[in-house]
């Protein structure tokens, strides 16, 4: 996929309310470096959904982001309204490697919307800015994966590699979160996972082994 600049959707962009984004059944894909602008309501670097929109990454052999950028939220993937699905599913391998982002510097939901992460061989969040995953006031799953993996994720908003209003880590294989940093004065909060507001969250059940290792949390600016 080449790289593009716009306000949204910096590859894909669903550009009206309940649209349908779906990525299935491809041998290979990768979104590397495309990028939206640096303004403040600027989402989806690689791939952007508007109001109740659904975006469905399913029975991909592999599918790569690396390098794509956003302003705002969501480095690879956005949902901009405040409803909407994101599900990655049944897919044998997903990378998301040094995606940015203020917001999620792989995957930025907000408010009602829900992130469902199941059925998956090998998912690896690396070294992305902005934290993995944010789900501000949303919902995040990961189910039944047999390997997932956040490590080295950095973030400057004080929210960690997973952020949400309800998260939900269930019947995994292997879950491992190494090295990830939340870092923004005294507001930081969960390197590895965090949860806050009205109605917060955070369930880990039936998973095989759940590896935390050398996650940090800095009030240094």
């Amino acid at each position: 996929v080449n790289a593009s600049e716009h306000a949204t959707g910096g590859a894909i962009n669903g550009n009206f309310a309940y649209s349908t984004i779906t990525l299935n059944n491809n041998d290979s894909v990768t979104f590397s470096r495309n990028s939206t602008s640096n303004s403040y309501n600027s989402r989806g670097g690689a791939i952007r959904g508007a109001y109740g929109s659904t975006i469905t990454l399913s029975g991909n052999r592999f599918i790569h982001f690396n390098n794509n950028t956003a302003g705002s939220g969501g480095g690879a993937i956005a949902l901009s309204g405040e409803t909407g699905n994101i599900t990655i599913n049944n897919n044998d391998r997903i990378l998301f490697v040094k995606n940015e982002a203020y917001y999620g510097g792989a995957i930025y939901i907000f408010n009602i919307a829900q992130i469902t992460i199941d059925n998956n061989t090998s998912v690896i969040f690396d070294s992305n800015k902005g934290g993995a995953v944010h789900a501000c006031q949303g919902y995040l799953s990961l189910i039944s994966n047999n390997f997932i993996s956040f490590s080295g994720n950095e973030c400057s908003n004080g929210r960690g590699a997973l952020y949400g209003m309800q998260i939900t880590l269930n019947n995994n294989e292997i879950v491992h979160f190494k090295e990830n940093k939340s870092i923004n004065g005294p507001s930081s909060i969960g390197g590895a996972i965090s949860s806050d507001g009205h109605n917060c969250a955070i369930t880990m059940c039936d998973n095989g082994t759940v590896i935390f290792s050398k996650n940090t949390v800095t009030t240094e600016w």
